[in-house]
């Protein structure tokens, strides 16, 4: 029985420290839920290029080559727009647009 406890004890102990080290999550948070963008994150958000042909629709956001639906930096890609994306952040509504005019 002594044989058997000194091992067990060390496993427990490790598993112990492992179980500490990992976050634990809020039992009384929703499941979706995500900590609020600050507005410095929101403002990081940059398009830098779109593009729109009869078989895609691509836009370039913070670098990154995004389709409509997908995400990017926290953010979901609704639609792709001659000069603009919209995005939706945690829920509200965000537009981004090129500097530069772009002709129809």
């Amino acid at each position: 029985m002594v044989r058997w406890c000194l091992p067990l004890l060390i496993l427990w102990s490790g598993c112990s420290q492992l179980w500490a080290q990992t976050e634990m999550r809020d039992p009384t948070r929703p499941l979706k839920y995500s900590a609020p963008i600050s507005s410095q994150q929101q403002q990081a958000l940059k398009l830098h290029s779109v593009l729109i042909s009869s078989q895609r629709k691509l836009a370039v956001i913070n670098g990154k080559t995004v389709r409509e639906n997908q995400w990017v930096d926290g953010a979901r890609v609704v639609s792709i727009l001659p000069g603009k994306v919209l995005l939706s952040v945690r829920g509200r509504q965000q537009e981004l647009r090129l500097k530069a005019k772009v002709r129809n």
